[in-house]
C-alpha cells in the first residue's frame, strides 16, 4: 500500500495512509520534513489498509471537496465500479492531471478487476 502526497506551495494533501506500523512512521517523519502542513487526507476507497494508519496523524480532516487549495484546482470523481466498488479519483483539470489508484493491479488481489472501464474513464 502507497501514500500519495500532493504539495502545494504552502501545503500538503495526502491520499490514503499505511497499515504497517513502521511504514507508518517513516510517513510521519516524511511528512514533518516537508515542513508543510498535512492540511487534509483522502481516502482512495473503504479497503481497510488504506485508512487504518489514521490514528497516526491525529486532527488532520478526512475529506474531498472540490476547492481551490494554493492556486491548484482540484476535482474527485469515482471511477466506474470494480471488484471492490467505485474509488476516487484526484484530478487535476489546469495541469491535465490524474491521480488514480487499482486502476489495475499488480498480482496482488484476485480476481482482477475490470480495466477497460477505468481506460474509457482516462480517455475522457
Amino acid at each position: 500500500m502507497v501514500s500519495t502526497i500532493i504539495e502545494n506551495k504552502d501545503s500538503l494533501i495526502m491520499q490514503d495512509t499505511v497499515k504497517n506500523g513502521p511504514h507508518n512512521q517513516e510517513l510521519k517523519r516524511y511528512i514533518e520534513s516537508l515542513k508543510k502542513p498535512l492540511e487534509r487526507i483522502i481516502i482512495s476507497h473503504d479497503h481497510e489498509h488504506h485508512w487504518v494508519g489514521l490514528e497516526m496523524l491525529p486532527g488532520v480532516p478526512v475529506y474531498a471537496t472540490e476547492e481551490t487549495i494554493d492556486g491548484v484546482v482540484f476535482r474527485y470523481m469515482k471511477s466506474a465500479p470494480n471488484v471492490m466498488g467505485p474509488v476516487l479519483w484526484i484530478e487535476f483539470p489546469q495541469q491535465k492531471a490524474l491521480i488514480h489508484h487499482h486502476l489495475a493491479y499488480v498480482g496482488m488481489h484476485a480476481p482482477m478487476p475490470p480495466i477497460p472501464p477505468g481506460i474509457e474513464m482516462l480517455k475522457d
